[in-house]
């Protein structure tokens, strides 16, 4: 069944930055709740975070907009969304719609964090 996705959320990135890991699949069915749930966080002001996609097990062109769509308003609020733990199969599809040019996705948490510091 498609469309079950969960996502936490923790302060344990640093100040000013939340990591937020997303567990599941990230769908059409799935990506109203995700862009609301992280729309909502970024309008109280968290505008900077880290995703977790170690554990998103698939993702369509719907849930890959989602994705850039949130990427791009903590972008729009000043802020920056980095990735990590993305798995092959995600990344192919996220290299082939093309969002992997916009996003940044690093290889580690460690690495994703001093994203920020640039």
């Amino acid at each position: 069944m498609q469309g079950n996705i969960k996502i936490e959320i923790e302060d344990t990135a640093g100040p000013g930055i939340k990591l937020v890991r997303i567990i599941g699949e990230l769908d059409v069915v799935s990506s109203v709740s995700f862009k609301e749930t992280i729309g909502s966080y970024i309008d109280s002001g968290f505008i900077n975070l880290i995703f977790d996609l170690e554990n998103l097990r698939f993702i369509d062109s719907v849930g890959n907009l989602s994705l850039v769509n949130v990427y791009m308003k903590a972008k729009r609020a000043g802020g920056e969304i980095n990735f990590f733990g993305i798995n092959e199969n995600i990344k192919e599809v996220l290299d082939v719609i093309g969002s992997a040019k916009i996003i940044h996705i690093y290889e580690s948490f460690e690495k994703a964090l001093l994203g920020f510091k640039k």
